[in-house]
């Protein structure tokens, strides 16, 4: 499991909740007035952590100084303003569970 890897790799590093978004919403991001899509998402599964993805800007659009702050406000509304969602609540608290002092 990914998270267990993630935290055994490292004594000093702790799991204190995730941010969830929609692949949809951060699609549906665009800059400035060209309605062209900003962000794009990548199904980037692996075989020990089957629901990775990565996110990464396209290159179809050019993103200013000044249209940084937009996308920065555009990507937190998409990710529900960072609102985390503590290790108990994740799924009902199955993944915590599974951890060696959950």
């Amino acid at each position: 499991m990914f998270v267990r890897r993630f935290l055994e790799s490292d004594s000093k590093y702790s799991w204190f909740g995730v941010v969830l978004a929609k692949c949809e919403s951060v699609r549906d991001i665009s800059i400035n007035a060209t309605g062209k899509r900003a962000v794009c998402v990548y199904d980037t599964a692996e075989k020990e952590n089957c629901t990775h993805a990565e996110m990464c800007q396209t290159h179809h659009v050019h993103v200013t100084e000044e249209d940084k702050l937009e996308l920065h406000r555009k990507l937190l509304r998409a990710f529900d303003e960072g609102t985390v969602i503590t290790p108990g609540q994740y799924r009902d608290g199955a993944v915590l569970r599974c951890l060696p002092n959950g």
